[in-house]
């Protein structure tokens, strides 16, 4: 199977579906498959992409950050899933913000936003909580203030303190310093500019916001990442207890048909996690061309790291969402 999915990883590369790419095969036990192919960019003087480059992980920042974080309040009793949020009008609940029913649209245009601006105050639904499911980076940035809030504590330096260190993540960061930037895997070419963004969050909501938010920033490697996959395959510990995971990873049924968990994801037609995943497995997928698949049942758990949207976004089309599934389908 190695050889088959290292061929397959280098023709996603060859292919230009991306320019890098790095897959991970995590067991509950033992050493985790690391595979890498592809450079940086596709100038044949590009780095490679390495075990210890980071890449922008866009949406996984959700599930590895702020449902992490969510879950540790929860377990701890200081956060209760189904209370109003009194300090917004609309009065969300933590549990449909997680799972994507709360009724606020997809996005918002912060970014075009002057500075310093009230964000909190514009963020309205579009939809009763529970009526129907819609995915929404807004859920998780109001997840991401709620924690804040509780804590009085940014959220980079409560992810660190309470993700990142116990699992000894050396290279998983917001805000990547100077020293990490040329390890940065680049993402996109922003209309004006001549050079892809490189250590800078690609999301620009997230941008806007300093690059720490709620649904993205988060910057990783593939070594680290399978080390937090192994943890939450071998069920959750130092980071919750394996009761906790499992209320946050199981399909929360508040809307009729939704593949929604708790933060995460589960499989549904067409996943990105193919389809001989189990249906009990868990993941999510981010943006720039990042997954996590996570099947405890049978005992794997898969991370995809690529550069999909670099030099641009519309690179990533129907062939790579094929070739991602592929991928997956290989290992289960």
């Amino acid at each position: 199977m190695v050889d088959e999915l290292r061929q397959l990883l280098t023709q996603g590369c060859s292919r230009h579906l991306c320019p890098g790419a790095a897959l991970a095969v995590v067991e509950p036990d033992g050493e985790p498959i690391l595979l890498t192919a592809g450079r940086f960019t596709y100038a044949e003087t590009a780095p490679c992409v390495g075990v210890d480059s980071l890449f922008d992980l866009a949406s996984l920042t959700k599930v590895l950050v702020t449902t992490t974080l969510v879950a540790q309040l929860y377990e701890q009793g200081r956060l209760d899933l189904d209370a109003l949020w009194e300090f917004l009008p609309s009065r969300p609940m933590p549990r449909d913000l997680l799972a994507h029913c709360s009724g606020f649209p997809p996005t918002y245009p912060l970014c075009k936003l002057p500075p310093g601006t009230d964000w909190l105050t514009l963020l309205k639904p579009e939809a009763e909580p529970r009526t129907a499911s819609m995915y929404s980076d807004l859920n998780f940035l109001l997840l991401g203030k709620m924690v804040t809030r509780l804590e009085e504590t940014p959220l980079d330096v409560l992810a660190a303190r309470r993700i990142f260190c116990p699992l000894n993540l050396q290279d998983t960061c917001f805000r990547p310093p100077s020293a990490l930037r040329l390890r940065c895997v680049p993402t996109e070419i922003r209309p004006g500019d001549t050079e892809p963004l490189q250590g800078t969050v690609h999301d620009e909501n997230a941008a806007w916001l300093g690059g720490v938010a709620g649904h993205a920033g988060l910057f990783s490697s593939l070594r680290d990442l399978a080390r937090y996959a192994q943890a939450l395959l071998r069920g959750g510990e130092p980071l919750l207890s394996p009761r906790t995971l499992k209320l946050f990873t199981t399909r929360a049924n508040l809307v009729p048909g939704s593949s929604r968990c708790l933060g995460w994801d589960s499989p549904s037609l067409n996943s990105s996690a193919g389809q001989y995943i189990a249906p009990s497995a868990f993941g999510h997928t981010g943006f720039t061309g990042t997954s996590l698949w996570i099947s405890p049942e049978q005992g794997k758990a898969v991370v995809l790291l690529t550069n999909a949207v670099c030099p641009h976004r519309e690179a990533k089309g129907e062939a790579f969402f094929a070739w991602r599934r592929q991928l997956h389908d290989l290992v289960f």
